[in-house]
């Protein structure tokens, strides 16, 4: 089948249900399936064709209609057999590269200049024939970079057959509403915002692809929106932007929070100032949904971020890949149905992450008995202090304790003579409770941060993932100072 084909079908049993509602309009799946139909026809006609690789470059700027555009044209070229990866310029491999800018060049791509007409919809009294729709299958729907996080984004190839697969196993652990109203903030350029906008275009339900917190509170009054997906710094700033009376948020059901850890005391705020439910799941690029629960249901389980789904299998294993006891920290490797087999023409790097059957996500970990999946940072962050190894996250989470604190991220740095220290970066809002913060360094002892800077942010992938070099890097080059220790 072909990723597109639900939506064609949904067009013809409910024509006039709401697919998608951008700026309060409501497109319709009729409308939604003929404009799907109109891109993919200026494609044709342009001369690409089934097999081929696209990039879409549309930046993500505040009211540029961006991930409406960009799900509809990645569904269009889908739809006949061109695979689509978001892209920032032009690239080896890609035939052409879709830009609102007339001015984009460079790379050895083609440059197709993207206007308004083309999202408009057809009028259906003047509607072409239907586009057919090419098999799908096996053949590549998309290409999504990985996170980035360690500096180097690798590319993973995911066929119609795997999507279909991806969702189905989605469907199986938290059921949308009956008639499901969705933000999903985490946008369609990355794997888990694709998958989750077309589970709820598959569902027959409304996506709504609002961006700012003033947007998502205005549609969720106004749409009754039910359900969301965001990453845990997104939820931060929709905490800090609730409004005090609840009664607008009435309608949400549920707020799903993926691509990395959430820190117990938002998680708490989230649950008394936005919605009861709060939901955590962890997956990858490379291998789709892997762990899932209620947050509640993790109370007292540091660092846990869900059960293991049905389908995968998340082992702890040693340096030399035996699998330890449970409930053990190891290096994780997943394996399962909706997992990639390697990455998009890079053998080496494949070499070195697909080994055994296995997915090797470069997490730290543990599964306990019952199936629930702990992270504990990641491989390459582990920091080394005298011998004594751990997570930056252990020192975040100290930090994020200290009232004033709303954001925090560590690294290790090595000093001129190369002995690492740690180093920590804070985001403040109000007063910093300084005789706090000296007491939870104190705490933290051998992992107490030699020096804390204060940025404006700390910077993050879409999916929340902190960057860290770019972070040491801002962190030497525009924070300001707020505590040094000597050694």
């Amino acid at each position: 089948m072909n990723i597109a084909d639900p939506i064609r079908r949904h067009a013809r049993t409910i024509p006039h249900a709401p697919a998608c509602i951008r700026h309060d309009r409501v497109v319709s799946y009729a409308q939604f399936d003929r404009t799907i139909d109109a891109v993919a026809r200026r494609a044709l006609d342009l001369g690409l064709a089934a097999g081929d690789h696209v990039g879409v470059c549309y930046p993500d700027h505040p009211g540029s209609g961006a991930y409406y555009r960009f799900l509809v044209t990645a569904l269009a070229l889908a739809r006949i057999g061109i695979a689509v990866k978001s892209t920032e310029g032009g690239e080896e491999g890609l035939v052409a590269c879709f830009s609102p800018d007339a001015g984009r060049q460079g790379g050895p791509s083609r440059w197709i200049t993207v206007d308004d007409a083309w999202f408009d919809g057809p009028d259906p009294s003047h509607a072409a024939p239907q586009v057919e729709s090419h098999a799908g299958g096996t053949a590549i729907c998309r290409i999504f970079s990985t996170s980035g996080t360690t500096g180097t984004a690798k590319c993973v190839a995911v066929s119609h057959d795997l999507m279909f697969r991806r969702i189905r196993d989605d469907r199986q652990l938290g059921p949308y509403p009956v008639t499901p109203i969705v933000i999903v903030h985490v946008g369609p350029w990355a794997g888990v915002g694709f998958r989750h906008a077309l589970r709820a275009l598959w569902t027959g339900g409304a996506l709504v692809p609002a961006r700012l917190p003033a947007q998502i509170f205005r549609a969720i009054a106004r749409h009754r929106v039910n359900c969301m997906l965001v990453a845990p710094a997104t939820l931060s700033a929709l905490v800090e932007a609730a409004p005090d009376d609840r009664t607008s948020l009435s309608s949400l059901k549920s707020i799903e929070v993926t691509g990395s850890s959430l820190p117990r005391p938002l998680f708490e705020e989230a649950r008394r100032r936005l919605c009861p439910s709060i939901l955590s799941s962890y997956g990858s690029t490379e291998a789709g949904n892997v762990a899932w629960s209620r947050v509640s249901d993790l109370e007292g389980r540091p660092d846990a971020v869900g059960y293991v789904v049905p389908g995968q299998e998340v082992e702890a294993v040693d340096d030399d890949d035996r699998p330890l006891p449970a409930g053990t920290v190891g290096i994780l490797r997943i394996r399962g149905a909706t997992c990639a087999d390697g990455y998009f023409r890079d053998e080496e790097a494949s070499a070195r992450t697909f080994r055994g059957g296995w997915f090797y996500p470069g997490d730290l970990g543990s599964v306990s008995a019952d199936g629930l999946l702990t992270i504990a940072g990641r491989v390459s962050e582990v920091i080394n202090i005298g011998g004594s190894k751990f997570s930056p996250r252990v020192v975040e989470e100290a930090l994020l304790t200290v009232s004033g604190i709303v954001d925090a991220g560590a690294f290790g740095l090595p000093d001129a003579l190369g002995i690492p220290s740690v180093c920590a970066a804070i985001v403040t809002r109000g007063t910093l409770a300084t005789g706090a913060l000296e007491a939870v360094c104190r705490g933290l002892d051998y992992a107490a941060p030699r020096s804390i800077v204060r940025l404006a942010q700390i910077p993050r992938n879409e999916n929340g993932k902190i960057l860290r070099a770019e972070l040491a890097r801002l962190a030497g080059t525009q924070g300001q100072h707020i505590r040094t220790a000597s050694r």
